[in-house]
């Protein structure tokens, strides 16, 4: 698939008139990634969207339905603490298409299943394979391109996942209507075990990407963990934030779909269809954070869109729905790609090659894992009469906008704050 990132060893230096604007934006490597991430993500993201189908179906309240999407987000955030830690040993090439294969057949198995407790356990497995893929992902674009070039070689990456996610829902609300949800996780698990397969016979990662793994390099155990500790002190200042951002609305997208079938009474095939409309936004974000990234610079990327996630959050959760909405739905789609972009590039940046894995597991893990044990909480809360969804909603709303004021307080910072200095 590739022997080696452009622009090394004499090719064109990376913006150059000589390189290509396909290649500045990762060329082939990111490209296939993209469409592995696209694979993966074309199942992750049906649970949310086909959830009014799948309760109605099992007769499920908003605790139950939260505890689907917490069994599988708990474990994938435990799995990307370990994810990192075994692609950084095993070789990104190998952890990926694990992730793929072991995403695509607990999908199938979930489609095959009637029995709630049943699913409830497969979607732990399903978390558990698909924390190897995200770190490892991450980890060989990281080794792969310089720093200049590097944010929109992850954009692209992440372009893929924000398509997949488009297409999962609006693809998986037509089977479902025209047959049942058990058809659309079936049919849907095919094309990451597919992907899977041609990870193993396609993909070649340069040089410098696979051959910073652990088992490699000569340091010892102990300096490993100081080197992942150097790291995170680096971004200590912005992922904080950035990770309480997480915890706070994660229980939002959790019950997206559920919110606007009974607060805002569209149908469960128009719900489904309706998320495409946030990953649109996704879509959207990851292009612009690629380019913000790189070209404005990862501190102030990240900080813009802690601002203005406060905002649309609160327009997500109080418009009735009409045109003003819908924009809200992209604008959030939009600001959590851009973050996500920016945050995870500048992590990248600040950590060593041969533990860039186990960094990224780490950081996404405590995000997921921390959202994941909220989510049941949530549902239970929102199960009480008193309280209801729209006072959940209201308190993500509030938690999301003082961390907006806490963006706009450290803004000042993020022109100050001298950037890392990578290892390339």
């Amino acid at each position: 698939m590739t022997t080696g990132p452009e622009g090394a060893g004499g090719a064109p230096a990376p913006d150059s008139p000589h390189t290509s604007i396909f290649e500045q934006w990762g060329g082939k490597l990111s490209s296939f990634l993209g469409y592995a991430h696209l694979s993966h993500d074309l199942t992750t993201g049906l649970l949310v969207a086909l959830m009014p189908f799948i309760r109605d179906d099992l007769q499920l309240d908003y605790f139950h339905a939260t505890l689907l999407t917490s069994a599988y987000a708990l474990t994938a955030g435990v799995a990307q603490l370990l994810g990192g830690w075994v692609g950084d040993r095993l070789g990104g090439k190998r952890a990926i298409a694990i992730g793929l294969a072991g995403v695509g057949a607990c999908t199938i198995a979930i489609g095959l299943n009637t029995n709630y407790w049943v699913i409830l356990g497969i979607l732990v497995v399903q978390g558990i394979v698909s924390g190897c893929y995200h770190p490892s992902a991450a980890a060989a674009l990281s080794g792969a391109f310089e720093p200049a070039r590097r944010g929109r070689a992850f954009a692209l990456h992440m372009v893929g996942g924000s398509i997949g996610f488009l297409i999962g829902p609006s693809v998986g609300a037509a089977i479902a209507e025209g047959f049942n949800w058990h058809w659309t996780y079936v049919i849907l698990g095919v094309p990451p075990i597919i992907a899977a397969a041609l990870v193993m016979l396609r993909l070649r990662l340069p040089t410098a990407a696979a051959a910073t793994t652990l088992a490699s390099a000569p340091q010892t155990e102990t300096g490993g963990v100081r080197e992942v500790g150097r790291a995170f002190k680096a971004v200590a200042i912005v992922i904080v934030p950035v990770i309480l951002l997480q915890l706070v609305v994660g229980p939002l997208m959790s019950v997206f779909s559920l919110y606007l079938v009974d607060h805002h009474g569209v149908t469960t095939e128009a719900a489904a269809m309706w998320i495409t409309v946030v990953r649109a936004g996704g879509l959207v974000g990851s292009f612009l954070g690629g380019w913000l990234t790189d070209k404005w610079g990862r501190l102030q990327t990240i900080f813009l869109t802690l601002i203005l996630t406060g905002p649309a959050v609160y327009l997500l959760t109080s418009l009735p729905f009409n045109p003003l909405l819908v924009a809200s739905f992209v604008l959030y789609g939009v600001l959590g790609n851009v973050r996500e972009g920016a945050m995870q590039t500048y992590l990248m940046d600040a950590s060593p090659p041969r533990v860039r894995g186990t960094v990224f597991g780490i950081y996404f893990g405590v995000g997921q894992e921390g959202s994941s044990l909220i989510q049941p909480w949530a549902g239970r809360l929102m199960d009480v009469p008193t309280i209801g969804m729209s006072g959940v909603f209201n308190a993500i709303a509030i938690g999301s906008g003082a961390l907006s004021v806490c963006g706009l307080a450290l803004l000042p910072f993020a022109f100050r704050k001298k950037q890392p200095v990578p290892e390339v």
